[in-house]
């Protein structure tokens, strides 16, 4: 659940009961200092704005057990009330039957739930009532069912400074999918997917279902994609001279409108927008519109791109203040707007805008399509977030709506609106993942890693490494690893747990006394060993969840092929029936290095099948043969296969996968040289013999005539060059004449 590069809790089962045994004589963490939480961040990544959140930090833990609207345990119950942070058991979809309203001095841990994308309320709208909150990995999707004639918003509220929404999901909605923008100050909406909206759900304007009401000020929009909003990508509600940050997000697919309003003073910096099957016009940055006090508008417009439908780059690309335009009559021209330099953001001192600090857009383009939206890995989004990145990335998609088409609405078919849609929400999981005998909200194997006491519960306030996060802190932000890019998110150190035992003393004063003392022993961390009958002495080094690596006999379709996940084989080549699996993690992905090494059981082919979505092939596979079949999984996945030759005894190392996103690790099998049939050369249709027949099957396939299977493909290829051709036929037929 870690991911990459994480040094996971590899603590054996032996050690987890000696430490239990003597749990109550672990010392006690010492309590986080008011010095070292001023210093931190809300969580490693966050950003702008909302930057120096701290939420529910020292607070109690509250559980969501259940997805009920209402009552002890649902997650209405868990915000209603200040100074907690919400974990959850169970992940799924919540029929609200009225808005949610947050609590100040809350932090909502939704990377906690079972699946990893946290839950997703329904009906009615996410609320911030308060202040100083801190929302991670949480869907607000109203759907239609709840909705009026002035619309519904996805996220709003009456307050929400001091507060940062990080990776979660707004949309379905035919009002705003953020309507956040009255009394909200010092804010940050980060790596989150902001739509498709309900753009023809029954508005009483008719064709609604926007993107963002932007406001107050002293905000940060950063890394987020907005999709599918017709316009409203953002409106403006920023008065006076209040800073608001728009940078490196995505805007795919507006309609006709991208961001206009009362902007007051606006950094517009390394964004993307990418025009869509529903864009037909608002080609530009913003349009400049408002007479509320124009006199403040002021734009730091830079490195900001925009691709046309057809892929190509529109020209204000090379000249940002060229898609800066400004509505005649209100008051200012346009140079009035222009500023040379970002508009800083302030707390305590320091400048916490993003203008100055994001990166380019195409790197940010790259990023938010990985990882914005509700996940802890890009795998692991929601449905809907994954879909919205692979629109975003195809150029695929247009906006929607749930209402029926109606002829008489020219709208629709000008702006290409897909109607009568259907939302499918997530499906409920009631079970808890994790191991918590004390029910403090952590892992106990983490626990065990870290020092700390898994029956105490707590412990979840210490500060176990003095960095200025609580314990419970660096569990949940660990969770977060693989939900940024790489380096982002560093795991929390781990700690050998500390053993104490009572040693006799003998001390010499008036008379002798034995007097016991308390000696502190360190257990070491060390990595596992499997064995199996051709996978002999694996050592896992470095990746997630080596304590649950495990060997797998007889592989078949349906057989999982990870410890970490339920997938299973959909299509598993003949030749590869019954292997044996080293079942890896799939969370390993990420781990670079020597991850893990075996000694063969016996001579052996060893099958390592690749993603065929990473992009590099691992330097480690440099020796394998790249083989024409393929495997799949059940869930979409294909695998390009890797083989190579093994004697029995020989040591082999496994490196990483090479790409730690929008993928899944490595699978590896291995097959026994002896139940390998021999291969006649030349055999194609495996008849053991080579003759005419086979001679027949390679001339059609290269005539265009008839296809051949992955096997027999792998069989006429006798040149090993990898291409079938005029040079395979010439080494038949001569193999087939020394034969007579």
């Amino acid at each position: 659940m870690f991911g990459k590069k994480r040094k996971a809790a590899a603590v054996l089962t032996s050690m987890a009961a000696m430490l239990a045994a003597v749990a109550g004589t672990l010392p006690r963490p010492q309590a986080m200092t008011a010095e070292a939480a001023s210093q931190v961040a809300a969580f490693p990544g966050a950003v702008g704005g909302g930057k120096y959140a701290t939420g529910g930090r020292g607070g109690e833990v509250y559980h969501v057990t259940n997805l009920n609207d209402s009552g002890e345990g649902s997650f209405r119950d868990a915000v209603s009330k200040s100074n907690r942070i919400i974990v959850f058991d169970v992940s799924g979809t919540i029929e609200l039957k009225g808005n949610i309203l947050c609590s100040s001095n809350v932090t909502i841990a939704g990377q906690t739930a079972p699946g990893g994308s946290g839950i997703t309320p329904k009906n009615y709208k996410m609320g911030m009532s308060g202040d100083n909150i801190i929302c991670r990995y949480i869907s607000s999707r109203p759907g239609p069912d709840a909705a009026t004639s002035s619309g519904n918003d996805a996220w709003g509220g009456a307050k929400g400074s001091n507060s940062i929404i990080d990776h979660c999901s707004m949309g379905w909605t035919t009002d705003e999918q953020w309507g956040l923008y009255s009394n909200n100050v010092n804010y940050t909406v980060q790596y989150s997917v902001l739509g498709p909206a309900d753009s023809w759900g029954g508005h009483k304007k008719g064709l609604h279902g926007f993107g963002i009401m932007l406001g107050k000020g002293d905000l940060t929009f950063d890394h987020n994609l907005i999709i599918h909003n017709v316009s409203r990508n953002f409106r403006g509600k920023v008065p006076d001279q209040y800073v608001a940050d728009f940078t490196n997000n995505i805007i795919y697919d507006w309609g006709y409108q991208t961001t206009y309003g009362t902007i007051g003073h606006l950094n517009y910096v390394n964004n993307t927008l990418k025009a869509g099957n529903s864009t037909t016009g608002g080609y530009h940055w913003m349009n400049v519109d408002s007479t509320t006090k124009p006199e403040n508008f002021k734009v730091y417009c830079s490195g900001n791109r925009m691709i046309n439908k057809d892929g190509t780059i529109n020209g204000i690309t090379n000249n940002n203040w060229d898609g800066v335009t400004v509505k005649s009559g209100i008051g200012i021209t346009k140079d009035n707007l222009y500023s040379a330099s970002a508009f800083p953001i302030n707390i305590s001192g320091e400048n916490v805008s993003t203008a100055t600090t994001c990166e380019s857009a195409e790197a940010s383009y790259d990023h938010v399509i990985s990882f914005a939206g509700n996940g802890i890995s890009p795998d692991k989004r929601t449905a809907i977030d994954r879909q919205c990145a692979e629109e975003t990335r195809t150029g695929t998609g247009q906006c929607s709506g749930t209402a029926a088409f109606d002829s008489s609405e020219e709208k629709l078919t000008k702006y290409n609106i897909k109607c009568g849609v259907t939302y499918t929400y997530p499906s409920a999981v009631l079970k808890k993942e994790i191991t918590d005998n004390d029910n403090d909200g952590m892992d106990d194997s983490w626990e065990l890693a870290r020092g700390l006491d898994p029956n105490d519960p707590k412990d979840t306030n210490g500060d176990y490494c003095g960095q200025g996060y609580t314990n419970i802190e660096y569990y949940i932000n660990d969770l977060t690893v693989d939900s940024f890019p790489e380096g982002v998110v560093k795991l929390s150190p781990e700690k050998s747990a500390p053993v104490q035992t009572t040693l006799p003393v003998t001390t010499t004063q008036e008379k002798t006394t034995e007097t016991t003392v308390p000696v502190t022993t360190t257990v070491p961390v060390t990595p596992p060993s499997l064995n199996g009958t051709l996978f002999r002495d694996v050592t896992v080094n470095d990746s997630a969840f080596p304590d649950r690596w495990t060997i797998g006999t007889d592989a078949q379709v349906g057989s999982k092929f990870f410890c970490d996940r339920d997938f299973t084989f959909a299509q598993l080549q003949s030749n590869l029936a019954g292997a044996e699996i080293l079942m890896t993690a799939c969370d390993a992905k990420g781990a670079a290095g020597d991850v893990a090494s075996f000694t063969a059981g016996a001579d052996m082919s060893l099958y390592v099948g690749l993603d065929s979505r990473v992009e590099n092939v691992p330097e480690w596979l440099g020796d394998y043969v790249l083989m024409r079949s393929l495997c799949t999984s059940d869930n979409d996945v294909t695998f390009k296969m890797y083989k190579k030759d093994v004697k029995a005894g020989e040591k082999i190392t496994l490196g990483g996968n090479g790409q730690s996103y929008m993928c899944v690790n490595y699978v590896v099998l291995g097959v026994p040289s002896a139940v390998v049939p021999e291969v006649i050369e030349g055999d194609i249709n495996s008849d053991s013999e080579t003759g005419a027949a086979d001679l027949v099957i390679m001339e059609k396939f290269l005539l265009g005539a008839e296809t051949m299977t992955a096997e027999q493909c792998e069989r006429a290829d006798l040149i090993k060059d990898g291409v079938i051709d005029i040079y395979d036929l010439i080494k038949l037929r001569k193999i087939i004449l020394t034969k007579k």
